[in-house]
């Protein structure tokens, strides 16, 4: 009878443990609490820690992933353009990164991508931003990070929503952790 209900106690258990992790996590100070605009509301944010063994490695080491997400009521360009000044990335001009949304047209799908050495690391910026009638959006990849190691940034606004939503991701370099 024991070992009949071990299992689902175990499960019980984890399942209690994955539900608390975001709620210590917001009570602490999130490593990209200087990646998240001013003002924003934390939805959610949480660390998790993991092993794993690189191929030219003969022990394992630890890995983090930090993640977050989080409303502001501050407009979708404006949310845009401190996520673009804060990767370092300067667009040749603001026409399309600007456009403030909802506006009254449409526009195509845009990209940029740069690649720069910044203290003997090559960091590169990817940004993907489109603008349709409906919704918004824009992405951004960033890697070799100060602190952070690789970010990725999503932010979303649809066309009723009151706020922006931005989702960050970050797995540190392993000399970070």
């Amino acid at each position: 009878m024991f070992y009949e209900e071990f299992p689902m106690r175990s499960v019980s258990l984890f399942l209690f443990c994955l539900m608390l992790t975001p709620l210590q996590a917001a009570e602490e100070k999130s490593p990209l609490e200087s990646w998240v605009i001013s003002g924003a509301e934390a939805r959610e944010q949480g660390t998790t820690t993991y092993s794993v063994k690189e191929p030219n490695q003969a022990e394992s080491v630890n890995r983090r992933t930090d993640t977050g997400q989080y409303l502001s009521e501050k407009p979708f360009q404006e949310v845009v353009a401190f996520y673009v000044k804060k990767s370092g990335f300067e667009p040749p001009n603001w026409s399309i990164l600007g456009r403030e949304f909802p506006g009254t047209d449409l526009y195509l799908p845009a990209h940029w991508t740069r690649q720069e050495e910044v203290d003997g690391k090559l960091q590169t910026v990817i940004i993907q931003h489109f603008i349709r009638e409906q919704a918004a959006s824009v992405q951004l990849l960033l890697t070799n990070q100060p602190d952070l190691g690789t970010v990725s940034i999503s932010i979303t606004r649809g066309k009723d929503d009151a706020k922006t939503l931005i989702q960050i991701v970050s797995v540190p370099d392993s000399d970070h952790i």
